[in-house]
């Protein structure tokens, strides 16, 4: 025979028979990791049945006060409170809309037994509304708190042709939540922290498997020379994903199995073979084949003689998917991590490093000074430079003359035939040219020709390297912008300004 436990008028029933006696659900001891798993025995079942009467159905609702974690209103939804979805909940209709709210919070406690099952509501002519409840995974026992509203409104088989379905996410994973954390509080205070209760996946669809994996993985001896503990581990799942997500949630529990574990390592050996060893047992532990693929392994030995130790690995798949097969590539990363040589000494003389900033900050104040007084230095260098080559764009000539005016040619001799300088000399007008001759203009003449042969070149030379794409010798101002270079330079290290100024010679082709 099957046990049903419903409600009437706010009274909670099983078999027809009322139980107003029965008492409140007190946690037998603390849930620690977040996970509301308790026994389902009927003292449980009714005591959590009988706290959400009391603190949630009779008063029609619960607001709870200086809440921080997302939806303090433990209340149906709007849609059932005024109405807008017929029926109307009321204090003669105590159980309209509270199905799921109800039903999850319920399946938080007792899913390793119970499955959530949900129908299309009849009072809902859209199709878009359900009736939710909870059904033993034996048969034999069936939890549906909100059936009154149904029967009030003659509707007696309400759970026919119900399908088993999941857990709600969303907003209504949230309220669930909400809700278990004030049943399981109630009468034990801190008996759970709202932070450690999961969202989703608190149900676990292999109940004994789970029980081997939260043992954890154990080792016989666990030696330092001949072990690495593993302090991190994830696999890849999307490989594992159909349209429902099925069993993906096991490769996340098979991390806790392995999490801080120790297994066998060689340090000599490729990072393969611990990888392999982690992967198989998994697969066994898992009873499939070709399942489990290491994603990001972290393992920590003080056998490496390195600080950091790293290998990658890749896996091909070929997958069914739909009429398809597609090829997916995995990559693995494996990382050991020598733990002693990371952290280095312990201790610590703060005094000797605050006395080394101090210096430091001495020094650096002692560079800018002098940095600001070399920026200046330069820039009044440059001025008077650019002044002293303004005045000597002299000719050639001229800057004989102005040597021999100055003494600089006092004992040197002309030639045989002239005894002064050749621009001393007179010089007369060519009839038939026109052109003035005599020494000092020819002299003048040929300064002017050798000039203007050195201005040819120059413009053959740019004209031959613009061609070529080539820059010329004179492409690129040798003049530095010191106080744009300090200022590039500023706090990035005293030597990594001299960078382009150090530059590897060319090697010269050797015919």
């Amino acid at each position: 025979m099957t046990r049903i436990t419903t409600s009437y008028k706010g009274i909670l029933f099983s078999n027809g028979c009322p139980i107003e006696d029965a008492p409140l659900f007190k946690p037998t001891q603390k849930y620690v990791d977040g996970d509301l798993s308790t026994v389902a025995t009927l003292q449980n079942i009714f005591g959590v049945c009988q706290t959400m009467m009391k603190l949630l159905v009779k008063p029609m609702g619960m607001q709870l006060q200086d809440w921080k974690h997302g939806y303090p209103t433990l209340d149906v939804v709007k849609k059932h409170r005024d109405g807008t979805l017929p029926y109307k909940r009321s204090k003669k209709n105590l159980t309209r809309g509270w199905c799921y709210l109800l039903s999850g919070a319920l399946h938080r406690f007792f899913h390793a037994e119970y499955d959530l099952y949900k129908v299309v509501c009849p009072l809902d002519k859209s199709g878009k509304d359900y009736h939710w409840w909870l059904q033993s995974k034996c048969g034999q026992h069936v939890i549906d708190l909100t059936e009154e509203q149904y029967l009030l409104r003659g509707i007696k088989d309400v759970r026919k042709n119900g399908k088993k379905i999941g857990a709600m996410r969303g907003s209504y994973g949230m309220k669930t939540k909400n809700i278990a954390y004030v049943i399981a509080n109630h009468l034990y205070p801190d008996a759970v922290d709202i932070e450690r209760i999961p969202l989703t996946g608190y149900a676990k669809q292999y109940s004994s498997l789970m029980k081997t994996i939260e043992t954890g993985y154990q080792v016989a001896a666990i030696d330092e020379k001949t072990h690495a503990r593993v302090k991190e581990i994830k696999f890849h799942w999307d490989h594992t994903v159909d349209k429902t997500y099925k069993d993906s949630y096991l490769l996340t529990e098979l991390a806790k199995y392995w999490n801080d574990s120790f297994i066998e390592f060689d340090p000599n050996k490729s990072l393969e073979i611990p990888k392999k060893f982690i992967e198989e047992n998994s697969n066994k532990l898992l009873k499939k084949e070709n399942y489990c693929f290491i994603e990001k392994l972290v393992l920590e030995s003080t056998q490496t003689t390195k600080v950091k130790v790293e290998e990658y690995f890749f896996e091909t798949l070929y997958l069914k998917v739909g009429n398809d097969t597609q090829k997916r590539v995995l990559q693995q990363r494996i990382t050991v991590y020598n733990k002693k040589r990371r952290e280095g000494s312990r201790i610590v003389d703060f005094k000797k490093m605050d006395s080394l900033y101090q210096t430091m900050n001495e020094t650096m104040e002692e560079i800018l000074k002098l940095q600001e007084k070399f920026i200046n230095s330069t820039l009044a260098f440059n001025e008077f430079f650019k002044e002293m080559q303004l005045k000597n764009l002299k000719t050639v000539s001229q800057q004989t003359k102005d040597l021999y005016k100055n003494d600089a040619f006092k004992d040197f001799k002309f030639g045989k035939e002239l005894k002064n300088p050749p621009w001393e000399g007179k010089g007369h007008i060519d009839p038939e040219t026109g052109e003035t001759v005599g020494a000092v203009e020819e002299w003048e003449k040929e300064s002017w020709d050798n000039r203007k042969a050195m201005n040819d070149a120059y413009d053959q030379i740019h004209e031959e390297h613009t061609k070529s794409g080539q820059q010329t010798p004179w492409s690129n101002p040798t003049d530095i912008d010191w106080k744009k270079h300090f200022e590039e330079y500023k706090g990035k290290g005293f030597m990594s300004c001299l960078d382009q100024f150090l530059e590897d010679p060319e090697e010269e082709d050797v015919a």
